[in-house]
């Protein structure tokens, strides 16, 4: 007979799923094996294998990515400048150092003669130079160099063996006060990395054309139509 006073075992049940009678049945306490807890690590390092390869390829994409955007940026900034001062700027590559910097070609004060800044002689000779406003120089992202793999089927039939293919040592790009450009060329950016090791995969080329100083950039698109995109 069941009292409800919990001396025949069955009295009601209370947190943790005992009984409160005398009798209550037995209680198991809750918890993971060794063997459990080692299978769980399994399973983690496993699946981190798989995905760490991905996550980090990804990074590197977007590291690229970010790099050839900035690049875009600033010489849009640079023709900019240009048009604005009336003045030659010029932005100059650094390619081992893995940098470029921008600098107004004025001969200082920003070309205005009467300045005390300015200088004839340093106006229009392709270096930076006292009073002469200078921008950088500024560093590639990290793992972003200068470089190619294959320069195949660049739009618009350009061609090149180098990985910035305007004139000067180092290499050059002038704007002038038109917004023209001193002469149509390329900048391939690529990760150190795949360049190491011969691979193409998400190369990219930035176009500048001599016309109108306009820039545009394009990705490396093995097997698709066009090659670049």
């Amino acid at each position: 007979m069941n009292t409800g006073d919990g001396r025949d075992g069955i009295g009601p049940v209370r947190p943790g799923g005992d009984r409160g009678g005398r009798g209550g049945s037995l209680s198991r306490a809750a918890g993971f094996s060794l063997i459990e807890l080692l299978m769980v690590v399994v399973i983690i390092g496993l699946l981190g294998s798989v995905a760490a390869p991905t996550f980090r390829g990804y990074m590197q994409t977007q590291r690229l990515h970010a790099a050839c955007r900035d690049l875009v940026t600033n010489l849009r900034f640079a023709r900019l400048r240009a048009v604005s001062e009336q003045n030659p700027w010029v932005v100059m590559f650094l390619i081992h150092q893995r940098q470029y910097l921008l600098f107004a070609d004025d001969g200082g004060g920003r070309g205005v003669v009467t300045n005390p800044q300015f200088v004839e002689e340093n106006r229009g000779n392709l270096r930076p130079d006292p009073g002469e406003k200078t921008i950088g120089p500024i560093n590639l992202t990290g793992g972003v160099m200068f470089g190619l793999v294959t320069a195949a089927d660049l739009p618009n039939g350009i061609t090149t063996t180098t990985p910035v293919s305007f004139g000067g040592s180092p290499p050059r790009i002038v704007f002038y006060p038109n917004g023209s450009a001193r002469e149509t060329g390329v900048i391939m950016l690529h990760l150190v990395e795949r360049v190491q090791t011969n691979d193409p995969a998400g190369q990219r080329v930035i176009i500048l054309y001599k016309p109108t100083g306009a820039s545009r950039a394009f990705t490396y698109n093995p097997g698709g139509d066009p090659t670049w995109k």
